[in-house]
């Protein structure tokens, strides 16, 4: 009997969620070093793209702030 659970599409899962969230992420606050991120999420994975992307978003958020 097979299981069918999603643990098995866990990973890719993940990384269609990441996607669409950096893409919507970046488009909203017009982050420019996305290529940076996709270049980390196929070379290292996930671990060190999603912190990244929050860095970068995170700079971008305080700086829209201080221009107010």
């Amino acid at each position: 009997m097979e299981n069918y659970s999603l643990t098995r599409y866990r990973p890719f899962l993940q990384l269609i969620v990441f996607l669409v969230f950096m893409f919507n992420e970046s488009r909203k606050y017009d982050i420019k070093e996305i290529w940076i991120c996709l270049l980390s999420l196929i070379t290292v994975g996930l671990s060190l793209a999603l912190p990244l992307f929050l860095f970068f978003r995170h700079s971008y958020i305080n700086s829209m702030l201080q221009l107010r």
